[in-house]
């Protein structure tokens, strides 16, 4: 079963996206900020990393004006280049996607998302 890491700070979204990707077969793993994300991607092998940009600081945050979110989608490629991260934001703009890839991600999602979409957009970045 692939395993899948869902870091957001909202209850509600972690719970409802977390819902949706296991009736579709993932086994998931979900963090509320972003240091925690990142411990659970030193401790398990995740195949997939959605992550949103706007989540708590970490302690251990040094990155000047980068958000928290960039922050974790950076120490995740960095440890596992191979995993694909898929950022999520409800302040996302079509522009940002080239910046979001330099510090790692494969993709982003803007919020709302409509469920079957992110699916789909799960199962085709674990298959590449």
């Amino acid at each position: 079963m692939r395993k899948i890491l869902i870091v957001d700070d909202c209850y509600e979204v972690r719970e409802t996206i977390s819902l949706c990707l296991q009736g579709a077969g993932f086994d998931v793993v979900t963090a509320e900020d972003a240091e925690a994300a990142v411990s659970l991607a030193k401790e398990q092998n995740f195949d997939l990393i959605l992550c949103d940009l706007i989540v708590p600081q970490a302690q251990s945050f040094e990155q000047g004006s980068l958000s928290a979110g960039i922050w974790a989608i950076q120490k995740f490629s960095r440890r596992q280049p191979q995993v694909p991260v898929i950022a999520m934001s409800g302040m996302l703009e079509q522009t940002h996607l080239k910046q979001l890839q330099a510090f790692g991600a494969k993709t982003a999602v803007a919020k709302p998302f409509n469920v079957e979409t992110l699916i789909s957009e799960v199962n085709e970045r674990i298959a590449q």
